[in-house]
């Protein structure tokens, strides 16, 4: 059917080595492979109908061992659909995968899950460029920062969250709101690895901006004084 083009543009966007399989029948992924007069709740039980098809034209693999069951990707065949994917629909995939993956994280994360939705988020970030930064930070990017400190992750969560605050400062600029958001989970993750030099720098930072953006007074600069 019509949704098997979309399924592997989603596929090839992840991890290859291990995707969840939900997210695929996700509510966003139904929005994006809907086609006319084929409404979301359809085209997802037509994705997800579809996975199984395409394992055995051999364009990826099922792993149906675990819960949710996992998809698998030859990095091959992803380049393959990556270098013949309009920009456009490269982009709408991104979003689509972004939002997909936002559905699918449980709030108690079973590690092996933790991992695999962070892998698929790395990869995502990897070919999305700024895009899920230009209207803003998606919240995939701050969740999978928020997992690796539920996985106690300190030294990586430190360097994920500066590279993600640097990025936000030059294409949102760092008077953007989400732009002093990471800053603060920057210093909360530098408090967490223990590097209490940089936690002080980054929190003094944040409680300027909101001394000069919310007043002296306002509650956001007082929890910010707390932190302090």
């Amino acid at each position: 059917g019509g949704v098997a083009q979309p399924v592997l543009a989603l596929a090839a966007l992840l991890d290859g080595h291990g995707m969840p399989a939900s997210v695929f029948s996700s509510p966003a992924a139904g929005t994006y492979l809907a086609s006319d007069g084929i409404p979301a709740a359809a085209a997802r039980d037509l994705a997800w109908g579809t996975l199984p098809i395409l394992e055995r034209t051999a364009l990826l693999a099922l792993e149906r061992s675990v819960s949710p069951p996992s998809v698998r990707m030859s990095p091959v065949i992803q380049a393959a659909i990556r270098a013949v994917m309009p920009d456009a629909m490269r982009d709408q995939a991104v979003r689509a995968a972004a939002d997909a993956l936002v559905e699918v994280w449980p709030a108690d994360e079973p590690p092996w899950l933790g991992a695999m939705l962070r892998s698929c988020t790395t990869s995502l970030q990897q070919h999305a460029g700024n895009l899920l930064l230009a209207d803003g930070c998606h919240p995939l990017l701050l969740r999978a920062g928020e997992s690796l400190g539920r996985a106690q992750l300190t030294g990586p969560a430190v360097g994920y969250w500066r590279e993600l605050a640097a990025a936000s400062e030059t294409i949102l600029g760092p008077g953007h709101p989400d732009t002093k958001a990471i800053d603060g989970r920057l210093a909360d993750a530098y408090l967490a690895a223990g590097q209490s030099a940089e936690a002080v720098a980054w929190f003094q930072r944040v409680l300027a901006d909101r001394v000069t953006v919310l007043g002296a007074d306002h509650p956001g600069t007082v929890a910010a004084r707390r932190d302090l």
